[in-house]
């Protein structure tokens, strides 16, 4: 086991590196941004996306959308969101690319809180949550109310089957 001195010298070497790294992506994305606007290419979002395993992807995606003129499906592809590029004006793309570096905000800084993580392992909380968000009209919950419906019984189904002491996924999709 390491020594508490030990240990704290290890997590702030992590702090560091994770300091570095989030900076990295903040730079990454802006120039996303870039080739998006003057190329239409964004393929390196697919890349930087398999890049992040362990960080806060929807904080990354939720950027990639509101400033690198990205879409990221359910299904985890990427394309051109060529509405907002058509709307967007700037004279190059190292002048967007600037101006994102400049003043964009920090994509972590939309991550989510320890409380949040906390909460997000108890089911309960995370139903009130996202009930809070469809009641809101918040922009991350997709108001197809149909398949809203249709998750709540497979929902309701699963806490059924939970309370009969069968967690198949048989029961799940009764």
């Amino acid at each position: 086991m390491l020594s508490v001195k030990a240990l704290n010298t290890k997590i702030r070497s992590v702090a560091r590196r994770n300091a570095t790294l989030r900076e990295d992506i903040q730079l990454i994305m802006c120039n996303i941004a870039g080739y998006a606007y003057r190329d239409g290419n964004v393929s390196a979002a697919t890349n930087l996306l398999n890049a992040v395993v362990g960080q806060d992807k929807v904080a990354i995606v939720r950027f990639l959308h509101d400033h690198c003129f990205v879409n990221v499906k359910k299904d985890g592809t990427v394309s051109l969101n060529k509405k907002a590029k058509k709307e967007c004006d700037f004279d190059s793309a190292e002048s967007l690319v600037a101006h994102l570096i400049g003043n964009a905000p920090k994509w972590y800084e939309s991550a989510v809180s320890n409380g949040q993580a906390a909460a997000a392992l108890d089911p309960a909380a995370r139903i009130r949550a996202l009930a809070k968000q469809v009641q809101s009209g918040d922009r991350d919950v997709k108001h197809d109310m149909a398949d809203l419906e249709l998750a709540m019984r497979e929902l309701v189904g699963a806490m059924a089957a939970a309370r009969r002491g069968n967690i198949e996924p048989e029961a799940v999709a009764a």
